[in-house]
């Protein structure tokens, strides 16, 4: 071939493979970056969880630490325990009052108890203990058996960025 006959085919050759290679790059950084930002949000979602935890056993630790059962209220004022569902912001529909309520309602001292603050978590997490059931016994049951009370703890902590949220739930029965 003559110099004439490949008229710069070499030029074009590598530029496209140029700009192959620089796609391939910037495709590759995007991953990347994307992995990371993933990363970063399950630690933050991890922190949240652990804070949640915490506010859950401290909020079961101190339901058995009860000796007798305490007065469930509508504004939660005795010893934090409230009525079921007493708390709810919107009492015509069906939506549970753990999902309807806002940050300002978990702030508010009055409604829910602050348990220990993780060292990672930018705020301390928050608990709430309902009384939902009381149960007396039947006529089948042993005579001193006692009066069960189940008690719903709501847990909501939150992670190293205000995002990342958590809410727990567990049931504890106590029997006296």
């Amino acid at each position: 071939m003559t110099k004439r006959n490949e008229a710069g085919a070499a030029l074009i050759v590598s530029l496209v493979m140029l700009l192959l290679m620089t796609m391939i790059g910037i495709f590759a950084m995007r991953t990347s970056i994307m992995e990371e930002k993933m990363a970063a949000n399950q630690i933050d979602r991890d922190i949240a969880f652990e804070a949640a935890e915490i506010a859950l056993r401290e909020a079961e630790l101190q339901i058995l630490s009860w000796s007798d059962f305490p007065l469930a209220t509508d504004d939660g004022s005795y010893n934090g325990v409230w009525t079921r569902d007493s708390m709810d912001p919107v009492t015509n529909n069906a939506t549970p009052w753990w999902i309807e309520t806002d940050e300002a309602w978990w702030k508010n001292n009055n409604n829910s108890m602050v348990a220990n603050k993780p060292s990672e978590a930018i705020d301390a997490p928050r608990y709430v203990i309902e009384e939902v059931y009381k149960d007396r016994g039947d006529l089948e049951s042993e005579p001193n058996e006692g009066t069960k009370k189940f008690y719903r703890v709501t847990a909501r902590g939150i992670g190293a960025s205000a995002q990342a949220r958590v809410l727990l739930q567990s049931t504890v029965v106590l029997r006296f």
